[in-house]
């Protein structure tokens, strides 16, 4: 799930939420972190300058491929920044 919000600086943040509750593994949790981050630096100029974007995982995201992730991120994103 992405959420989006307009913030005051002309700048993007970005913030990558995967609770505990959610996958118990701190490292694969952190694995999932450092592929959407990863994602997200290679496409920035996709966002919207000055948003707040916030990634919260769910738990079926730790069973697909990286490739799949990055798909559902491309058309998540195409739909709220369209």
């Amino acid at each position: 799930m992405i959420s989006v919000l307009s913030n005051p600086h002309s700048y993007n943040r970005f913030a990558f939420i995967v609770s505990a509750s959610i996958e118990k593994s701190a490292v694969k949790r952190n694995r999932m972190r450092r592929r959407v981050r990863e994602w997200v630096r290679k496409n920035q100029f996709k966002f919207c300058r000055s948003s707040d974007v916030a990634f919260l995982f769910r738990k079926d995201a730790f069973r697909m491929s990286r490739k799949k992730i990055y798909e559902e991120l491309e058309e998540a994103v195409k739909k709220i920044f369209s």
